[in-house]
């Protein structure tokens, strides 16, 4: 909704500061039926979101390119898996933020920070350590970076969502 509502696509129904209205302003975009589901709910979490598609409930679920595959292939499918010649999955056309290290600022002095990054950093210096970086967090490579740089234009458009900084600040 950050993206749409900061391009000018969806006007805000509500109070901007209100985190309640980003719910009227889901209904005013895309329809009164629709749904931000809550927290484990059946439709929260990128499989909610497709079984909610699959199921016939909704007619579109933004996941991950990786999901189908997670859920609804090999001996673990789930029964309301449609078949993938079934679904129109789009090309990947935007990108979310990898998932961050975080540390606790009020645990750590500047150099033990300095020391943690070079030693991650080091690890996708060799395929061993490309190995370990791919076995524990799925991927190849950690880069330090600022919360701004990371997030990037992303935070921008969650800082559109109507009363996202009220709500988490």
């Amino acid at each position: 909704m950050g993206y749409l509502i900061g391009n000018g696509y969806a006007e805000v129904k509500g109070d901007a500061g209100d985190i309640d209205s980003l719910e009227a302003t889901v209904h005013g975009f895309f329809s009164e039926d629709s749904s931000i589901p809550r927290g484990s709910t059946p439709y929260s979490s990128y499989k909610g979101a497709m079984r909610c598609m699959m199921d016939g409930t909704g007619d579109v679920a933004l996941i991950k390119d990786t999901v189908y595959d997670t859920y609804c292939t090999g001996s673990d499918a789930y029964d309301w898996c449609l078949d993938r010649d079934e679904v129109v999955m789009l090309e990947p056309f935007g990108q979310a933020p990898s998932h961050p290290t975080l540390y606790n600022p009020e645990n750590m002095d500047a150099d033990t920070v300095a020391l943690v990054q070079a030693a991650l950093g080091a690890l996708s210096d060799d395929e061993e350590g490309k190995e370990i970086l791919w076995d524990t967090l799925y991927t190849e490579d950690m880069i330090p970076t600022t919360a701004e740089d990371h997030l990037g234009t992303y935070g921008a458009a969650v800082s559109n969502v109507p009363g996202i900084q009220a709500y988490f600040g």
